[in-house]
């Protein structure tokens, strides 16, 4: 058989046209002639207008793809911004396999700086759905598109809530989305930027289905391993998302958690449903993440409400709660260091300032300090960047009861709590012990005498290195008492006392009098000079004592003022002043 007459030389010739053409056809072919034809695909399959507004170009071989430039989108009537969707350039990547059987087959869609605009229009509906046309549906012609993957470079994303005058922005985004079908299931891992701090984003989905409630799960991390991850897993039945909440500290590099923070790790899981008016949350749990099961459980539930003022009110309670185990080392460090304001204001800093609250905590039994109070019950309230405490009270040692209402802020002079302080307790002595632990092995050597009942009511005011209670009433083993109280630190700490007493009696609490062994070591503490041994000086202490009654080493003096002033080195009696004692007068 001749050359020219072979099957073979003429398929050949055949594959070097088709392959010339298919290398020529960029060049040769007029793609912006199909501009109408993409654009009303498009938007067929959008359900709103899409403008391709640069170039169309197409190459067929080796692998076909379609390239457009500068898209967009049109959004829904009432949105805020002109386009849902715009992009520098999309590349679609098709494969030649598809064609052979009558499908689509989309190997990948490339989106070059896109921006999408997500909205809750001021009606409440949002910009997101995507509705096909009703003439593309019928053609049938979706079910043959098959959807490998879409990828987005260097994206943005606006989040906007036209009903809370609120929005946000994403950038930096890189996605990869895949899915088998336009319908679903969909699964969405990417990256980006929010208020320059990077997140790390994951979604997956169920298939989409007419009149069926679309199930989807998220979860939002920071990527440095430092805030909180907020993951959710349920359904949008139209009208209301359903499912499970969960927050937790967001895992550092290397799968661990912050335990050197504030608090260390807790998780908070709960019911949720939003019909973005509205969040409820039910069943709440919040336990450390490592503890054991149902140890410091807290649980509870809250209602909030999304408006331009993000509302809360929340209800808990804990049958037993140990705090000692669950402070992080820094809030530890805060706590020893008598810094407790400082450890709120970071909290009170770290709230929306968009934030109204009011939450009510009950625990049965509380650890902290080792000591163990109960009853213990915070009624507090957030407005206007401010802690609006209705109540605190706890049952603590020694019988003791305590009660403060009051307000905390921040200032420009720092952190500081101001209210009312009222205390009951039926062992003073134990009360003392454990408020001032420093002091404990004094108290057990010295104070054994009356355990002390007191009753005691004061408006106080603290920063952190300042203390000052004013306005204080109370009684000591039904004897009546008023004054003051002032406590500066800093380098050189200060305390004035002002105490005005209708009877005092120093020898009930001192075995001994005051002038006796156990009372001569309490002007010891005041006067012993500061040697290489000493760790701390006592503080400058002011003291302005007036009674009407006295009693002092067995002996009553009637109308008597001291003025006592010390350092570290040395106790100054200022002034002592004895109106009577029996028949004599001192001054």
């Amino acid at each position: 058989m001749k050359l020219w007459k072979s099957p073979i030389l003429y398929f050949g010739v055949l594959l070097v046209l088709a392959v010339g053409a298919a290398l020529a056809a960029p060049y040769v072919v007029d793609w912006g002639r199909y501009r109408p034809t993409i654009e009303a695909y498009g938007s067929d399959l959008a359900g709103r207008k899409l403008v391709v507004a640069g170039p169309v170009s197409a190459r067929v071989f080796p692998w076909p793809r379609l390239t457009l430039e500068d898209v967009r989108v049109a959004n829904v009537a009432g949105a805020s911004t002109p386009e849902f969707l715009t992009a520098e350039r999309v590349d679609i990547r098709l494969s030649l396999s598809g064609f052979l059987n009558g499908s689509i087959l989309v190997e990948g869609i490339e989106l070059t700086r896109p921006r999408i605009a997500i909205e809750r229009m001021a009606t409440g509906s949002g910009n997101w759905r995507v509705v096909s046309s009703p003439n593309l549906l019928k053609t049938g012609l979706l079910s043959h598109i098959k959807l490998d993957q879409i990828t987005v470079r260097d994206g943005t994303i606006d989040l906007i809530d036209a009903r809370r005058s609120g929005a946000a922005e994403i950038g930096s985004v890189e996605l990869i989305l895949s899915s088998p079908a336009l319908g679903g299931p969909w699964r969405v891992r990417g990256s980006g930027k929010y208020k320059d701090e990077p997140i790390e984003l994951s979604i997956d989905t169920g298939s989409y289905r007419q009149d069926a409630p679309f199930k989807f799960g998220f979860r939002v991390a920071p990527a440095d391993g430092s805030g909180l991850a907020f993951s959710f897993d349920g359904e949008n039945d139209g009208s209301r998302v359903a499912g499970q909440l969960k927050i937790e500290p967001a895992p550092q590099i290397g799968g661990k958690t912050d335990a050197e923070g504030d608090l260390r790790p807790l998780v908070l899981r709960a019911q949720a449903a939003s019909d973005f008016d509205t969040l409820e949350l039910k069943k709440i749990e919040i336990a450390p993440r490592d503890g054991e099961p149902g140890a410091n459980l807290v649980s509870g539930e809250a209602m909030v409400r999304l408006g331009e003022i993000i509302g809360i009110d929340a209800q808990f309670t804990a049958s037993r709660f140990d705090l000692d185990s669950i402070a992080g080392a820094r809030a530890r460090k805060l706590l020893r260091e008598g810094r407790a304001l400082t450890l709120l204001e970071s909290v009170v800093e770290g709230m929306p300032a968009n934030l109204e609250a009011r939450t009510e905590l009950k625990i049965r039994s509380l650890v902290a300090g080792g000591e163990t109070l109960e009853n213990v019950r915070l009624d507090v309230a957030v407005l206007d960047g401010a802690l609006r405490i209705h109540e605190l009270s706890a049952g603590m040692p020694g019988q003791s009861e305590g009660l403060f209402d009051g307000i905390f802020l921040v200032t420009d002079s720092g952190p500081q709590l101001a209210g009312d302080v009222a205390l009951a307790s039926q062992n003073l002595r134990e009360f003392v012990r454990w408020a001032w632990p420093e002091g404990n092995e004094w108290i057990a050597t010295h104070w054994t005498g009356s355990r002390g009942r007191l009753k005691l009511q004061s408006r106080v005011d603290l920063l952190n290195d300042k203390y000052r209670a004013t306005e204080v009433s109370f009684e000591i083993d039904d004897t009546h008492h008023s004054g003051s109280l002032a406590v500066t630190g800093g380098p050189e700490p200060h305390t004035d006392i002002v105490l005005k007493s209708d009877t005092l009696d120093l020898d009930s609490f001192i075995s001994g009098g005051l002038l006796g062994g156990t009372g001569m070591a309490l002007i010891q503490k005041f006067t012993q000079p500061v040697s290489a041994t000493k760790i701390k000086p006592w503080p400058h202490l002011s003291l302005v004592l007036t009674a009407d009654r006295l009693r002092l080493n067995g002996t009553d003096a009637h109308d008597t003022t001291i003025e006592i002033a010390s350092s570290a080195q040395s106790l100054d009696l200022r002034r002592v002043d004895i109106g009577r004692v029996g028949d004599a007068k001192l001054d």
